[in-house]
């Protein structure tokens, strides 16, 4: 299990963890909203899931920041839809993530958010490429 946080200046660390790792996730999650508060943030979540990690996030965002969550199980994109599917910072999209990052062509995010097996393939995708210069990209394992 690893923690990884990279910048988009070619920097990219990773934190060997043990039994310390469930400490750090939820220390994290605790934090998503606070992270996510940036004014008019563009942030992308894969492995979105049910949206539990997305809640927390959507909870610090403010009027006008978008929020993208990916999946690639259709009942669990539907599952997230029934919480945010009325929020207009929430795109939920059902794809799957490696592909997502390998075929993006938008604006470039604040923030990339990936959690467990979701980090693996987020981290062998090169995702600070996305990222506007200075922010960062935080991957849980």
């Amino acid at each position: 299990m690893f923690l990884s946080v990279g910048v988009p200046t070619g920097l990219y660390f990773q934190f060997h963890c043990g039994l310390e790792i469930l400490a750090i996730a939820l220390l994290c999650l605790r934090f998503l909203p606070f992270i996510a508060s940036k004014p008019k943030s563009n942030i992308l979540e894969l492995g979105t899931g049910i949206s539990f990690s997305l809640a927390w996030m959507a909870n610090g965002l403010d009027a006008h920041s978008k929020l993208t969550g990916t999946d690639n199980h259709p009942h669990l994109t539907e599952i997230a839809n029934r919480f945010f599917g009325q929020d207009n910072r929430v795109d939920l999209v059902c794809a799957d993530g490696a592909q997502r990052l390998k075929n993006y062509t938008g604006s470039k995010f604040d923030l990339i958010f990936a959690e467990h097996g979701r980090a693996n393939t987020a981290s062998s995708m090169k995702p600070w490429r996305l990222l506007k210069l200075g922010e960062f990209t935080l991957l849980m394992i």
